[in-house]
């Protein structure tokens, strides 16, 4: 793999000896001058890629828990809600049961009935 443009550095140490002959006495001196720069442009353009592609996975990163966080806040919003319906609908059987008899298919619901349904529920509460 070609990492250095030789082209420029040439051209770079040519320009280096012709306009600065007081710092670079020496055509090598030019030329060793240029090829660090080279290396250092190098350098710095692999740094440079190092961390844009850090901070492209950093901010993948936050996106990610973003979306999981709303994901979340969704679902507990819509565990909410279906835990209120089911809080109303519990409410409206009770009162439907406190005012008599209900039939709920073929079966007939009864006080004594419904104090039955609670008590299995509790007990399948405290199973989990």
């Amino acid at each position: 793999m070609k990492r250095y443009n030789l082209s420029q550095i040439m051209k770079r140490a040519h320009n280096l000896y012709n306009n600065a002959r007081a710092k670079y006495p020496t055509f090598s001196d030019a030329l060793r001058k240029s090829w660090s720069m080279a290396k250092f442009e190098v350098r710095v353009a692999e740094e440079r890629q190092a961390i844009e592609a850090e901070t492209k996975a950093r901010e993948a990163k936050v996106r990610e828990e973003n979306e999981q966080a709303a994901i979340s806040s969704v679902l507990l919003r819509a565990q909410i809600e279906a835990d209120r319906i089911r809080r109303e609908a519990e409410a409206k059987a009770e009162e439907k049961i406190a005012e008599g008899n209900v039939c709920w298919g073929d079966f007939e619901i009864t006080d004594s009935t419904a104090e039955e349904v609670r008590k299995e529920k509790a007990r399948d509460v405290g199973d989990r």
